[in-house]
């Protein structure tokens, strides 16, 4: 069975000063309507980065990333989730360009 995730895309251009000078903002959703990449680019400036961020399926954070316009050196940061039985995170691990930065964990009290 081929299974397509549907994408909707939304675009918006701030700052505009004409088609050679504004900033590009892409939205990207699912097929439920959930945010899960947005993308910021200026086009036409000098000095700029472009920025990324992607979420998964429960609206927490998996990437952000940082394209360096002039070098095109990319930073990533990745969080890597695990969850409990309710679909909660009880442990997060943030990576930066594949190396792991710090671990998050937290504790859920449920109440019946």
């Amino acid at each position: 069975m081929n299974m397509t995730t549907k994408v909707e895309l939304s675009s918006i251009k701030e700052n505009y000063v004409n088609d050679n000078n504004f900033i590009l903002i892409e939205n990207f959703y699912d097929e439920n309507d959930n945010l899960i990449k947005y993308k910021i680019e200026p086009i036409g400036a000098e000095r700029y980065s472009i920025l990324i961020q992607k979420w998964d399926e429960f609206g927490n954070q998996i990437e952000y990333s940082r394209t360096d316009g002039q070098t095109g050196n990319k930073e990533i940061w990745i969080s890597k989730y695990e969850f409990d039985k309710y679909d909660n995170w009880i442990l997060k691990t943030h990576f930066k360009n594949g190396k792991p930065l710090y671990i998050v964990k937290r504790k859920i009290n449920y109440t019946e």
